[in-house]
């Protein structure tokens, strides 16, 4: 019995943790359907920040910030050259780990506003790993790119 209600303090006593799951990987055109910005482009930096959770301070959130310079928009308004781009750290926590230097095709959201480290940020996109966003392949942007045209997009 003492056992069995060690086991059942230690499991009410442990902290909140957050963890992201899809099911499947989404298809092509319904992906491009559910984003409003799909474009292709390459990591050109990278910064981690935590952020405080005004709540509760033993929740923070760690968050990276990539710079993408814009190779081709193939959905979406896209005004600049680069965007920044919201994520989380890739470990369970819905993030997608860019590596700098490497193209990527990005399926993303513009985001209203975001705060970061106090400073608030506008116009910037987000992406998840629940998104189709992946490493360039061909193949790939050949679809979208057709389908895109197909539809109006670009």
């Amino acid at each position: 019995m003492k056992r069995l209600l060690v086991i059942v303090c230690f499991i009410f006593s442990t902290n909140f943790s957050f963890a992201c799951s899809c099911i499947g990987k989404s298809k092509m055109k319904k992906e491009v359907e559910k984003t409003n910005v799909v474009f292709t482009g390459k990591i050109i930096s990278s910064k981690i920040y935590e952020e405080k959770n005004e709540y509760n301070e033993n929740l923070n959130f760690t968050e990276v910030e990539y710079q993408v310079l814009i190779i081709e928009r193939l959905k979406g308004e896209i005004k600049t050259d680069t965007l920044t781009i919201y994520t989380g750290l890739g470990n369970g926590d819905c993030g997608i780990k860019f590596q700098t230097g490497k193209s990527y095709i990005i399926y993303s959201n513009y985001e209203d506003e975001h705060f970061n480290n106090g400073k608030k940020v506008q116009n910037y996109v987000s992406t998840n790993i629940c998104t189709r966003t992946i490493e360039y392949e061909s193949k790939e942007y050949k679809k979208i790119r057709k389908y895109a045209r197909r539809k109006g997009y670009c």
